[in-house]
């Protein structure tokens, strides 16, 4: 049985609650008055004051607006490991978590606010991320991403972010950069999306042309004269 009759006193409208759905007070209070504007085929004042009713009547059981909601976690408070190896914490503020690389790639955890703002915040990991400025040559071939999305504890955020550096170690086994035309940035960039660690495994790279793609067709030459006098 519904149990909106202290909405209002029209039986019409009764009726139009109920066979729109709206047959419990806390639907209507967490509606918007458009929703009921559009729904119901009403005035927003009507709409309006059909909410503000309802949240009287639901207040009892635990209605919040989102004002009323409690303020969302203050990431500088999470509890965060700040070395992982290879990895350094480095901006800790109330939305966002950052360690960086050596060459300064990222990963980040940001709080996503929902939409108004009524609803508890989501929580997503971002990486790897190239610095601002100091383009390099494989930089446009590199995007931001979203490595997992719409977690909903600050402590799963940093549980997964913590675990994908620990799988993502920045350690060499040989220095790539005694390569022509790669950087540091670049020899980081290799390891974490090719895990390429030593000068055998940069050759494979070099042999299937994936090199080409991320250092450019000049530098990919000069290198493959390297490459020769290494390995031919």
């Amino acid at each position: 049985m519904s149990n909106i009759g202290g909405l209002t006193s029209s039986s019409d409208l009764r009726r139009k609650l109920e066979d729109c759905g709206f047959d419990d007070p806390m639907k209507v209070a967490v509606s918007s008055p458009g929703e009921l504007t559009n729904t119901l085929g009403i005035g927003e004042a009507q709409a309006e004051q059909l909410i503000e009713t309802a949240r009287e009547q639901a207040t009892p059981v635990g209605f919040q607006s989102g004002a009323e909601v409690e303020s969302p976690p203050d990431l500088t408070e999470a509890d965060v490991v700040e070395e992982v190896e290879g990895w350094s914490i480095r901006r800790h503020t109330p939305d966002r978590i950052s360690w960086t690389s050596p060459s300064d790639y990222s990963v980040v955890i940001k709080a996503v606010p929902t939409r108004g703002g009524d609803q508890p915040r989501t929580y997503e990991v971002r990486g790897i991320l190239p610095p601002a400025g100091e383009h390099n040559p494989q930089q446009s071939k590199k995007e931001e991403r979203v490595l997992k999305a719409k977690m909903d504890s600050v402590e799963e955020a940093v549980g997964y972010a913590v675990g994908w550096m620990e799988t993502h170690p920045i350690v060499f086994e040989q220095d790539l950069t005694e390569f022509t035309g790669v950087s540091e940035r670049t020899a980081e960039y290799l390891l974490l999306e090719h895990e390429t660690k030593n000068h055998q495994q940069l050759y494979e790279l070099w042999k299937e042309s994936t090199l080409e793609d991320v250092v450019g067709k000049q530098w990919h030459d000069d290198l493959g004269e390297d490459m020769k006098v290494i390995f031919e």
